[in-house]
């Protein structure tokens, strides 16, 4: 197996910004705006229990960020735009972020920015890099030194002499969170340069029916190529970045509502809905072990329990866009927040495990009114309890909170 090291260049560093649309398609190692750099500063929760907050504010920090929430309250933060580069000769790597335009050469954007790109090889440096020299013995786990390195199996690899556009090949992109805010966002090149629609897109495994659903709803098409797991060497690739990170880019989440919810035909109801997300259904864990016990009480009170799994994509998306309350489990059905209307209120659950602060600064990053609980651990896994009596005295507060609270 060969193995190599690589370092990261900035897309805009290795190529050129485009004149126009026309310059970009006939040119590689060129590259054009999508979403723009901005700035945002996120509000703390608006609900939550007496005691509780240090916990969620400071002990959090979320992969899907790379930051804790106590790092944005009250303060300015840059989040990244995007482009759509023609790489030319690239090198995509299966099941890891790596975009190689030389064999020792990755652009930076396949992590979104820099700083997303540190945060995810530090946490989890066994997908793609290993660490290098230890300072002195008495220090075992301080690092002189990182040693980006990735592996590459020749037999692995397929030769692609077609143009085409990157989409993605991670297996956890079939996730529903991961998709809709870290693969269909590359997708807004298609808007500004039409002509990327006649490439294929290049995608590790085919679609799902979910999948399939948000680029119908998209009105996208195109032909898929397959890698089926394959590294891919290609003479000519497209390839899109995400902001970074793409749940608090403000503009990221108009630009879902706008393209994927404008078309979903909504059930004939008078009435806004109450919702409560079940995860019976998941395979990740992280389930509420009174799962049933607090459905029960919750209907009492009008809420309905949604397994995602039972409803068909057009009834999930739906049930979101009405909402008007949302009790959530932390886990990817909040991949459809975005679609909600703008005075949806979400209340959230956290296992105290793994408190996972993104769906909290996707949603105050709009200005919407949220609040949490952390449950109570019941096992050495996730898992973990929560009190039905806590969730009510939220829901009380949540329902007598106007539009002018803070």
């Amino acid at each position: 197996m060969l193995a190599r090291t690589f370092e990261f260049i900035n897309v805009r560093d290795w190529c050129r910004a485009a004149a126009d649309a026309n310059d970009l398609l006939g040119n590689p190692r060129t590259w054009f705006q999508l979403f723009p750099p901005v700035t945002v500063r996120l509000a703390r929760p608006n609900w939550h229990l007496p005691g509780t907050d240090q916990n969620f504010i400071l002990s959090t920090v979320s992969s899907n960020l790379g930051f804790a929430p106590g790092d944005a309250i009250d303060k300015e933060i840059s989040v990244s735009g995007s482009v759509i580069a023609n790489i030319g000769q690239a090198t995509v790597k299966d099941t890891s972020l790596l975009v190689l335009v030389r064999d020792n050469l990755a652009i930076t954007e396949g992590y979104g920015d820099a700083r997303w790109a540190e945060y995810q090889l530090r946490t989890w440096p066994h997908f793609h890099n290993f660490p290098g020299a230890i300072v002195g013995a008495d220090q075992p786990q301080q690092w002189m030194m990182r040693v980006k390195v990735y592996t590459l199996e020749p037999r692995d690899v397929m030769s692609l002499d077609r143009p085409c556009l990157y989409l993605s090949v991670r297996p956890n992109d079939r996730n529903i969170y991961h998709w809709v805010f870290e693969t269909l966002p590359r997708l807004k090149c298609l808007q500004l340069i039409p002509q990327l629609r006649n490439l294929p897109l290049l995608v590790r495994e085919p679609v799902s029916k979910l999948q399939s659903a948000f680029l119908k709803w998209m009105g996208i098409n195109q032909e898929f190529i397959v890698t089926g797991g394959r590294s891919v060497r290609a003479n000519s690739l497209f390839f899109a970045s995400i902001p970074a990170p793409p749940p608090i880019h403000p503009e990221l989440a108009c630009w879902l509502r706008e393209t994927v919810a404008r078309d979903v035909e909504l059930p004939r109801r008078e009435f806004r809905r109450k919702l409560f997300i079940s995860r019976r259904d998941s395979s990740a864990g992280r389930y509420v072990t009174n799962e049933d016990e607090l459905a029960q009480k919750l209907a009492e009170i009008g809420f309905e329990r949604l397994v995602m799994s039972e409803l068909s994509p057009a009834e999930q998306i739906a049930a979101f866009r009405q909402a008007e309350l949302i009790v959530l489990p932390h886990g990817a059905a909040g991949a459809f927040l975005p679609f909600c209307p703008p005075d949806c209120k979400l209340i959230e659950l956290q296992t105290p495990k793994q408190i996972n602060g993104v769906f909290y600064a996707h949603w105050k990053m709009q200005g919407r009114r949220y609040g949490y609980i952390v449950g109570q651990s019941r096992a050495t896994n996730l898992d973990y309890w929560v009190d039905p009596t806590n969730v009510f005295d939220l829901i009380s507060v949540a329902a007598r909170d106007g539009p002018d609270t803070i």
